[in-house]
């Protein structure tokens, strides 16, 4: 790339970790003169093109490898995908830490929730049916411990990621197919922006296996992964629009139950609550 093109790629990423969404940097580029279709297909090549190491969460930051080691693990990466960038991990817990976390979590299960478009608060919603557990502020030395281990292991700043978040799907329960990004178009999504900055990395491990069913699925890149005991999936948005290719969601459970632990990744620190 040139100079110019170089400084346009530039701006075009510090707008949009200042929470400028897709649309709205397209709209401020064809503001500048720029052509419709160009200013398009800048902003996709300067947000989904390989990042710098550092720059945005990754659990390969030196490349292929087979096996990734944290502090007190070594994780063993099973698949990747570049385009979306999708992980599958194997064995980011032990089966014992996974049935301690779902102990730990049984007293604080409710009903899950889901961010207001309008408001930004954490209301119910028939698209999401399972029960969930938040560990915001836990000081137990299991969280603080996998806190440290799952930060280690996507290269990104503990401060920058969200409480662990544990969830239930017993039969016929499901999370249909959603992005995780804040829109920062809409009130709700902006204040949450506002806070840390938005969403751009996702890291799903599960904790047990469902009998049948439970499958983790991304309809735009034709996977499925299925919910093994231990194992995690790691993808990234890099720009809150769906031509991020991350539309991902959790089949229906059919017979037993499939519990998750879940961590959004921020573009900031986040406030202490």
């Amino acid at each position: 790339m040139t100079a110019i093109e170089g400084a346009l790629r530039r701006w075009i990423r510090d707008r949009a970790e200042q929470g400028r969404g897709f649309d709205a940097l397209v709209d401020e580029m064809v503001e500048q003169g720029y052509a419709g279709d160009f200013a398009q297909a800048a902003v996709l090549h300067a947000l989904l093109e390989q990042p710098e190491p550092g720059s945005v969460p990754e659990p390969l930051p030196s490349g292929p490898v087979s096996t990734i080691e944290t502090d007190d693990r070594s994780v063993t990466v099973l698949a990747t995908m570049d385009s979306p960038r999708i992980v599958l991990l194997g064995g980011v817990l032990s089966p014992d830490e996974c049935e301690a976390l779902i102990a730990l979590s049984r007293a604080r299960m409710a009903a899950s929730t889901v961010v207001d478009p309008a408001t930004g608060a954490s209301v119910p919603h028939p698209e999401r049916t399972s029960s969930g557990a938040h560990f915001q502020g836990a000081t137990e030395p299991l969280i603080a411990r996998l806190d440290r281990r799952l930060s280690r292991l996507v290269s990104w700043p503990a401060e920058r990621c969200e409480a662990i978040q544990v969830m239930r799907y017993g039969p016929d329960q499901e999370y249909r197919p959603h992005f995780d990004y804040f829109d920062p178009a809409l009130p709700g999504g902006a204040r949450h922006i506002a806070a840390g900055g938005n969403r751009i990395a996702t890291l799903i491990v599960y904790l047990r296996t469902a009998v049948e069913g439970g499958a983790s699925t991304f309809p735009d890149a034709g996977l499925e992964v299925m919910p093994v005991q231990g194992n995690a999936v790691f993808f990234r948005y890099p720009i809150p629009n769906p031509e991020s290719w991350t539309l991902h969601g959790g089949r229906p459970v059919i017979r037993g139950q499939k519990w998750i632990a879940t961590k959004w990744l921020r573009q900031r620190a986040i406030p202490a609550p």
